[in-house]
């Protein structure tokens, strides 16, 4: 019997190592467990509501406030719902360079102040389909505390200008 349990261990060690579950998961950074790449379930979440000439626009963000996060961000999504993005906190002001290395979607991306208010923005980011070594990176133009990744459209929909303000509703986890 113990033959019979061992030889299924390693049976099963041998194919999860030949075919491992790399499309579409990713190393949990707290527990090391894949997690099925969708909105991070780990990662709290918060409403932010952006302030634009037109009015109040409400967006649901998964928030990355550590590098790991801050490295996975959006990767391996194939979707990204009206409404939900991500949220980027960094330290300190700084130029933020962002790249679309295993992204799969178009995405807007707006780049705010230590005020959180949008000092820049690139619209309709495409995704890399190049190794990761001939990513394009996408700079902010002036110093950077905060990013907001959003589907791509949203910052013509809504009339994103530099100058309007983003701001904190609630916060929870997803």
């Amino acid at each position: 019997m113990k033959k019979i349990i061992f030889l299924i261990l390693v049976v099963g060690l041998v194919f999860v190592s030949l075919f491992p579950p790399t499309q579409g998961y990713i190393q949990h950074p707290y527990n090391f467990v894949a997690v099925k790449v969708g909105l991070p379930q780990w990662l709290p979440t918060q409403s932010m509501v952006l302030e634009t000439e037109g009015g109040q626009v409400e967006v649901r963000v998964a928030v990355a406030d550590d590098p790991t996060e801050r490295e996975i961000g959006l990767m391996h999504r194939s979707s990204l719902k009206e409404g939900k993005g991500m949220w980027f906190i960094f330290d300190d002001s700084a130029t933020r360079r962002f790249w679309m290395k295993n992204m799969k979607i178009s995405i807007d991306i707006i780049y705010l102040s230590a005020d959180k208010e949008v000092r820049s923005f690139i619209e309709n980011v495409p995704p890399c389909e190049k190794s990761a070594s001939a990513c394009d990176t996408y700079p902010s133009t002036e110093p950077s505390q905060y990013v907001l990744e959003v589907p791509a459209g949203f910052i013509k929909k809504y009339g994103v200008t530099v100058g309007d303000v983003v701001y904190e509703v609630s916060t929870g986890r997803v």
